[in-house]
């Protein structure tokens, strides 16, 4: 099996039957989490902006051609015809699961949508990076950019600060290193407490002498 393959089983085997927009939604998010971990997809699938947010038919059309190991049923949904996939009964209690660095990603995937609502999930996934990007320019554009490819790239906005909180940070910061750190702090009471041992003896055996 390809790596799309692999994905794909993995969360139909884990979750035993998936409809097919969270399947697309657990790719999606296993993917983003591959890109902010490692720089790169584990697979080559290619995400657009959709009504529903992110979408790549590649995922649902191999879903369906893993025949014979992932069946796909109908059922009547909200909105008329939906579909769900499920592991072929000879297949339940075998082994997919993906090698240890993308297998721990794809539970975080799983994970970050447990328990919520369709509409929570679409809200989880339109706050990542990729989707915010492209929504940011509709509003600029006042027009949806349906189809439209989504950088996968994208990360969070970095914080820009003005040229005056960047010098009085700086000026903290120099403080900062003039007071010392504070495992600095913690060595030197201890130091001190060692050197003053011998004295602290002495005036123990003084007082007790004394009484």
């Amino acid at each position: 099996m390809g790596p799309l393959e692999k994905v794909i089983t993995y969360f139909v085997a884990k979750k035993g039957n998936v409809k097919r927009t969270e399947l697309v939604k657990l790719v999606y998010l296993f993917e983003h989490y591959h890109v902010l971990k490692y720089g790169y997809q584990f697979t080559d699938t290619q995400f657009i902006r959709y009504k529903h947010g992110p979408y790549a038919s590649e995922i649902t059309t191999t879903a369906e051609n893993l025949d014979g190991l992932i069946a796909c049923e109908t059922y009547n949904g909200m909105y008329g015809s939906a579909f769900i996939y499920k592991l072929n009964q000879r297949f339940i209690g075998d082994d997919f699961d993906l090698p240890t660095e993308q297998g721990d990603l794809a539970l975080l995937a799983i994970n970050s949508v447990k328990g919520k609502s369709f509409q929570e999930m679409l809200d989880y996934v339109y706050s990542t990076p990729p989707m915010e990007k492209v929504i940011l320019s509709e509003k600029e554009d006042g027009v949806p950019h349906y189809r439209e490819v989504l950088d996968m790239n994208a990360r969070k906005p970095t914080l820009r600060f003005s040229r005056s909180e960047l010098q009085s940070a700086k000026q903290r910061n120099s403080l900062r290193k003039k007071r010392g750190t504070d495992e600095e702090y913690m060595a030197n009471l201890l130091n001190g407490h060692r050197e003053l041992e011998p004295l602290r003896r002495r005036a123990n055996t003084c007082f007790n002498n004394t009484r």
